[in-house]
């Protein structure tokens, strides 16, 4: 039968094909179908009737035989014959889906060999991570240096099939969670559990790390302090407001350190169990994330009720518990509650980015590609600032912000507090001798610590 009506033939017809899997697939004679008087339309009924009622294993040895079935090549040549057969599209579309179900299960298949392979390598990750933490098991926990070139280095392997933004994240959690395992200590952050504190710690340390929630920046700096936790997270810079001065004023006042900082991109995200929008009926939310979506809300979903919720975490549970519900949070949190997307990004201004520090009590060493926080107050005098600044200028020393902001603490009401940022290491001897000209001429300084660049 192939021989007669060949799958190859120029211009394919679609008796040429039927003919083709009835003979290879269904082991059918098409030819007699005919000549008993059934008609082409009633002989194709027969094969496509076959095809359904199960040839599933025949279809699929026919299709790595063949290399495949390309659907889009085969419905291009049938339309060029121009064939107007009734039934033509449908039974070319049922022999199409057949042959490319079969192709993607293939294709999906070798894929998960291949994720296999990758949780191999994560599982010696992990033990290696694990036996770099019992070596270092009586010394002080300090952050590791060099990640974001490790990152980097590791993406730019890749052959660009995988977009380098995803492979980077990927990368940037396992590494955050090897160590988590390296290093298994308490970190604390600023903010309610779910919260975009919570989301940027678990981004830095990982979801495997061990997470305590404070209520305010000052709380986070105090269970450091107390040794009640090894880290803090707390929010470094904003987009709208520049540095976040309740962070610059407790790390003035406390002798803890920034030892890493690093930048997340944050959003908000609609979910529920469903995943389908016209299901909610309530939304939970948190007053704050309440507050940056309500344009959005009032415009989307203008009769769903909005409950108030004490944490984003919350807000998740009680989502997940009601069909009717929705919950406005970080889409991390409700992965690990099993809720869906039903509408992303909701924030009425769109991503936030923002820069966080973590907060320790060891500073960190040279990476090379360093930045260095300080904060002071000059005297109010004619040039103050100015002869202040030369010191970094003559030494080569680039500075990457400066600003102020008046503080009401201390005897001095409303003196301005400068936040300065330079490029270099604190131990670096340009900066070391800079620093030492800038305190003798400073009413207050105070070096806030210096981190690799983000």
């Amino acid at each position: 039968m192939g021989s007669e009506w060949p799958l190859t033939q120029e211009p394919l017809g679609l008796l040429g094909m039927a003919a083709f899997v009835a003979d290879h697939v269904l082991e059918l004679d098409l030819h007699a179908l005919v000549a008993q008087g059934l008609g082409l339309f009633s002989a194709l009924g027969v094969v496509l009737r076959r095809l359904e009622l199960g040839s599933q294993d025949r279809l699929e040895h026919l299709a790595i035989g063949t290399g495949g079935w390309d659907g889009p090549r085969l419905s291009r040549r049938l339309a060029a014959q121009g064939h107007d057969l009734v039934g033509q599209e449908l039974g070319v579309e049922l022999l199409i889906r057949h042959f490319s179900h079969e192709e993607r299960h293939k294709l999906r298949a070798e894929r998960a060999v291949g994720l296999g392979g990758i949780g191999e390598v994560l599982d010696d990750s992990a033990e290696l991570a694990r036996k770099v933490g019992e070596l270092r098991r009586d010394q002080l926990p300090a952050m590791p240096l060099g990640e974001r070139e490790q990152i980097v280095a590791l993406a730019s392997r890749g052959s660009g099939d995988m977009p380098p933004p995803a492979l980077r994240e990927i990368f940037r959690e396992i590494h955050a969670t090897c160590l988590a395992l390296e290093m298994p200590v308490p970190i604390v952050y600023a903010g309610p559990e779910g919260g975009a504190g919570h989301g940027a710690a678990r981004a830095r340390f990982g979801a495997a790390a061990s997470y305590v929630a404070a209520e305010s920046i000052a709380a986070a700096f105090d269970e450091v302090t107390r040794q009640r936790a090894t880290f803090a997270v707390v929010p470094f810079e904003t987009r709208a407001d520049g540095p976040v001065q309740a962070t610059i004023l407790k790390l003035t006042a406390s002798d803890l350190k920034i030892v890493a900082c690093f930048e997340v991109v944050q959003n908000l995200q609609l979910v529920c169990r469903t995943g389908n929008a016209a299901d909610v009926e309530k939304i939970y939310a948190t007053a704050a994330d309440r507050a940056s979506c309500e344009h959005f809300l009032a415009r989307e979903l203008p009769r769903a009720s909005i409950l108030d919720v004490k944490s984003p975490l919350l807000a998740c549970q009680l989502a997940q518990e009601d069909h009717g519900a929705g919950a406005i949070v970080a889409a991390p949190f409700a992965a690990d509650r099993e809720l869906e997307v039903a509408i992303k990004n909701v924030r009425d201004e769109g991503d936030d980015r923002v820069r966080y520090a973590v907060v320790g009590t060891r500073p960190s060493s040279r990476t090379g590609t360093d930045l260095t926080a300080l904060a002071l107050a000059v005297a109010d005098a004619p040039g103050a600032l100015h002869a202040l600044l030369s010191q970094f200028a003559e030494r080569g020393i680039n500075l990457t912000r400066i600003q102020s902001r008046p503080t009401q603490e201390g005897a001095e009401a409303w003196q301005y507090l400068f936040f300065i940022e330079v490029v270099g290491h604190a131990t670096d001897r340009n900066i070391v001798a800079a620093l030492e000209e800038v305190k003798r001429r400073t009413k207050f300084f105070k070096l806030l610590g210096s981190y690799e660049a983000p």
